[in-house]
């Protein structure tokens, strides 16, 4: 009668842990997953932040940085604007639409904006489901035109189209000041130029 109690017992006892073992998994993974796919995006955000910091830098001091890729996604240059596409199991974005990031208002780099008053970086992040549970999101930094009565001042991304991903390296130079007219306005251009090696 008592092995009998100790085997009910033990099988009881087993049944609570395998349920609560159960519980937490089922519960759990896909909150460290949400966990994870949010970090993930904050650090892409966070990254191509980073690549304006250094674009603007550039542009008002002059000379060259360089940023390494660390995050495990693909960056491209396709001659005019830097992208970042990342992959995820969960998005903190809303699908199928171009969100502004940062100070940016909208996402048309072809919109002037007021010089003081606008910020000239477009930083803006799309995110496209891709599966059932699986998001692409693709993070873009451009520059539009600021003017200010008769002038207008640009930051222009030059180079030929590259991409690479982890221990690739983003090249950022000053390639000079070029001053022309347009419109009747006097437009001044600083040529970034922008290779991934």
């Amino acid at each position: 009668m008592k092995g009998q109690q100790q085997a009910v017992t033990a099988v009881l006892i087993s049944g609570i842990l395998i349920g609560i073992v159960g519980s937490v998994y089922f519960w759990g993974v896909p909150l460290i997953q949400k966990t994870r796919d949010a970090t993930t995006l904050e650090n892409s955000e966070a990254f191509i932040f980073l690549l304006d910091q250094k674009v603007k830098y550039v542009a008002a001091n002059g000379g060259r940085q360089s940023v390494q890729i660390y995050e495990p996604g693909i960056v491209s240059f396709d001659g005019s604007s830097i992208k970042y596409q990342i992959s995820t199991d969960g998005t903190i974005y809303a699908s199928d639409a171009s969100i502004p990031l940062g100070k940016t208002k909208n996402c048309d780099a072809t919109v002037q904006g007021d010089f003081l008053t606008d910020d000239s970086a477009v930083i803006c992040v799309t995110s496209t489901q891709a599966g059932a549970s699986r998001y692409d999101n693709t993070y873009s930094l451009a520059y539009r035109n600021l003017g200010s009565g008769i002038k207008v001042y640009a930051v222009q991304l030059t180079g030929a189209p590259s991409q690479g991903s982890t221990e690739h390296t983003i090249i950022i130079q000053n390639n000079g000041v070029s001053q022309s007219s347009s419109g009747g306005k006097q437009v001044s251009t600083v040529q970034i130029g922008v290779s991934i090696e």
